[in-house]
């Protein structure tokens, strides 16, 4: 079977030093097209890089098997992923050595020749050889790279123990061969771009092969990426982005699509709930409470605000009638790094509160700026989807009585935490040496989720293990799920339980630290005011 190869297959990777390569069919075409004259373009580039190695025997092997030299000059020196792949351009295409399974490969885009424990061989790139299909192909779409790459990375470090777990335990039982097969984890960079995320989401499933895909950070990034998973028919299961479009998109096929991360709308609800029962009482008495808002323009922004119906920060409170005034919306582009217009605005409203709702480095700035350079004096947050160790690092003393909402605290964990997450607590700072994200927990969760459909389903058969995931009810792992249990509802969608977490200084370590305050039935601590505020009741 021969599949249609749109533009990239390529994804973009972070290599050693951090640099960036993305391979096209249009540079592969070029490439092929103009070979003489590129050939000798590329004698420079020849002379300050080497096809050593495994890669110099696997091009003499090519070489002899096809009657040519097909994979050209090198066009750059061996690099390195984050998973420890190796990976050289060549004129002729792409050479490959994966750290996991230990084979050595190139790809001119159209076919690969892998040397593998048969010797060498070819296949298209749409199709597997026998020996193969004794792995299960789990592709991660993370910010590796970019402006949220310490979120990439706790995301693939979570999956990585995960990864490692499973395989420790002889990996996923595949009823139909009556054998074990062991997970290999492939790591595609989106970049934290739509761009990057459509070239990271086609080489995972057209020259990866993954069987299935998981993460998904940044709405923005995912609706664009999910677009290549849903055309070649790939299971999704989505964590991070919280976008409930993910899976109610009419565009495209959502029944590949799986959404494991608290929706937006929701992250909105637990907002405003929480300055309803815990902030007005102390700040406003009887008048309503005065927010401001400053949210990203993007679909994590507004759905955080008015995602569906009744739900998100707005939307909630209109449809309970909740005594609270929104005097201020300022919104910001995504890239934007200096907010002090929009902060201008806010501060001349006299908020209360102000919620910043942002990728956490934008909340960052939101933040400090509005601190530092206008001397605003209100309460801050609670801001979604920041609850990270970089977060409160970058923070500092700054953070103090800042509030978060989240699914799983760093460095706080909620009264009646299960086992499973209580275990990879441990396991996580064992091996990574700091305690795990919310990021890295949720794909954690997801890699076992993985496992857990492929062997309900008795085969890596995609459309078996999406009916699989459909119908999949097993316990809650490290994340919190309303009911207790994982199951994905009519929308695809798994409701998860959220908290507010209050920010105070640790001296011991110069940064901001998290204890859960909201709601009280897990809540390790109370809710408090920032000195400047502790008189009580503000007048606006």
């Amino acid at each position: 079977m021969i599949a249609i190869v749109p533009d990239i297959i390529r994804a973009p990777l972070t290599l050693a030093g951090g640099s960036k390569r993305v391979l096209t069919t249009a540079l592969l075409a070029a490439l092929l097209i103009l070979a003489p004259t590129t050939r000798a373009a590329s004698a420079v580039a020849a002379e300050e890089c080497r096809i050593e190695l495994g890669f110099a025997t696997l091009r003499d092997l090519i070489s002899q098997a096809e009657g040519m030299d097909v994979v050209g000059n090198c066009l750059e020196n061996v690099h390195y992923t984050a998973l420890g792949d190796g990976l050289q351009r060549a004129v002729g295409g792409l050479l490959v050595w994966r750290k996991a399974s230990n084979w050595t490969g190139f790809s001119d885009g159209h076919q690969t020749w892998i040397s593998g424990p048969f010797g060498l061989e070819k296949r298209l790139n749409s199709d597997r050889l026998p020996w193969e299909t004794t792995r299960i192909k789990v592709g991660l779409l993370a910010p590796l790279s970019g402006n949220n790459s310490d979120a990439g990375q706790e995301m693939l470090r979570g999956a990585q123990l995960a990864v490692q777990q499973i395989n420790a335990a002889g990996g996923a039982y595949v009823r139909d061969q009556d054998e074990y097969m062991i997970l290999d984890l492939v790591a595609g960079d989106t970049q934290s771009t739509p761009e990057g995320g459509v070239a990271a989401a086609t080489a995972l499933v057209l020259q990866d092969r993954a069987d299935i895909v998981t993460g998904g950070y940044a709405s923005v990034v995912t609706l664009a990426s999910q677009v290549v998973v849903a055309q070649n028919g790939v299971p999704f299961i989505i964590g991070v982005a919280t976008t409930p479009q993910v899976t109610r998109r009419t565009d495209i096929d959502t029944s590949w699509m799986f959404h494991y991360a608290e929706t937006a709308p929701l992250q909105g609800k637990t907002v405003a709930a929480f300055l309803d029962e815990v902030v007005r009482p102390l700040v406003a008495g009887e008048r309503k409470l005065r927010v401001a808002l400053i949210y990203q323009d993007s679909a994590f922004g507004n759905d955080v605000l008015l995602g569906l119906p009744d739900l998100g920060i707005i939307g909630w409170t209109e449809s309970q009638g909740l005594p609270i005034e929104f005097v201020a919306q300022e919104k910001f582009k995504l890239g934007e790094t200096d907010f002090r217009l929009q902060l201008a605005a806010v501060k001349a409203a006299n908020p209360d509160v102000i919620v910043p709702i942002a990728f956490f480095h934008e909340a960052v700035d939101i933040i400090t700026q509005g601190i530092r350079d206008l001397g605003i004096e209100a309460l801050w947050g609670p801001a979604p989807a920041v609850d990270t160790q970089s977060y409160f690092s970058a923070l500092g003393q700054l953070g103090s009585f800042t509030t978060v909402e989240s699914r799983f605290s760093s460095f706080d964990p909620p009264q009646g935490e299960g086992a499973v997450a209580a275990r990879f607590r441990v396991e996580y700072e064992r091996l990574w040496g700091e305690p795990p994200s919310q990021f890295a927990a949720t794909l954690y969760d997801s890699m076992v989720i993985a496992r857990e459909a492929v062997t309900t389903a008795g085969t890596p058969d995609k459309s078996r293990v999406r009916d699989a995931l459909a119908r999949l009810d097993m316990p809650a792992l490290t994340l919190p799920v309303v009911g207790g249990r994982i199951r994905f509802d009519e929308h695809h969608e798994v409701q998860l339980a959220t908290f507010v977490a209050q920010l105070f200084f640790d001296p011991a370590s110069s940064e901001a630290r998290p204890r859960i305050v909201w709601p009280k039935d897990i809540a390790t601590t109370e809710f408090r005011l920032p000195p400047v505020l502790e008189s009580g009741v503000q007048q606006p």
